[in-house]
């Protein structure tokens, strides 16, 4: 059994919900070649080969791990805990299950752009450049272990050293208590897009430390599906909302959204409905000069 390279830094049942069933795909603009496309299928798409590839030694990689850990802890409860999304926003009755599924998707949200592979070639760009100078000195076996470590090629790009489980943790453990705001769509012919990004995050001072320049993620948001945008904040952050809600957006309001996420994207960006997307770029590169 051969076993899958083509890692995702967007998860595939995330990238679902944003799938046409009628028609048989979803909907990409590529921002660089300034082209709308179809896409048949979710495989191939907010993906790269051998992104969660990591060398164990010489001759050993290991293509498996970081997927399964992403399975495990952030993927395989994803559609359980929209259900119970959905079903909130269509009673209003906050419980333990809702609660523990904003939890849920606060912790998907905050790995979101470092499983990216824009976000990964620059940080170990800049741990390499951090170091080299330092590790030219170092003893031969230490030396010779960094530079190794390094050493890219198509079957191990990235040196892929994040727990992500762990790295989730902290980051929320730093954010501490969150409000929260869902929003869903007026028009039914609007819809939410989704970014190469994963989810947008703000950083700020919301802790004391001994360094006053030390910023956090203070907001985390990214659409659940294209009719559910969830943001997430910390209360320590000023510009926290200061009460939960579940709000019904205009057109208007939701084109803002996805202007924004337009602009955040690195280059791709994904709709369920071609007709809106094609109207949604004429008008966005109108409002931006492109």
């Amino acid at each position: 059994m051969s076993i899958p390279k083509n890692h995702h830094y967007i998860s595939q049942i995330h990238i679902k919900n944003f799938f046409n069933k009628e028609d048989g795909g979803i909907y990409l603009y590529d921002k660089n070649q300034n082209n709308l496309f179809k896409s048949n299928g979710t495989r191939n798409i907010f993906s790269e080969k051998n992104l969660n590839t990591i060398r164990l030694s010489e001759n050993d990689l290991d293509y498996t791990s970081i997927e399964n850990e992403l399975n495990d802890k952030f993927e395989k409860d994803f559609n359980r805990h929209l259900e119970t999304i959905v079903g909130f926003i269509d009673s209003h009755q906050f419980s333990t299950e809702v609660d523990s599924a904003l939890m849920y998707f606060a912790r998907y949200g905050v790995i979101g752009e470092f499983r990216t592979p824009d976000f990964k070639r620059r940080m170990d760009d800049a741990i390499f450049n951090g170091m080299k100078d330092i590790m030219e000195h170092a003893v031969d076996g230490l030396k010779d272990k960094f530079f190794k470590a390094f050493k890219f090629d198509e079957e191990v790009k990235y040196t892929n050293t994040n727990n992500f489980d762990e790295l989730a943790d902290n980051i929320i453990e730093t954010m501490g208590e969150m409000s929260w705001v869902l929003q869903v769509p007026k028009n039914q012919e609007d819809y939410f897009l989704l970014g190469d990004f994963g989810a947008a995050t703000v950083r700020d001072k919301i802790n004391v430390y001994f360094n006053p320049d030390v910023k956090e993620i203070a907001y985390i948001g990214f659409p659940l599906s294209s009719k559910i945008y969830l943001h997430l904040y910390s209360t320590k952050w000023s510009k926290s909302p200061q009460e939960s809600i579940i709000q019904i957006l205009s057109s208007a309001h939701v084109y803002e959204i996805n202007k924004a996420n337009f602009m955040y994207a690195k280059k791709l960006i994904a709709c369920e409905n071609e007709i809106y997307l094609q109207n949604f770029i004429f008008q966005v590169r109108k409002d931006l000069g492109m």
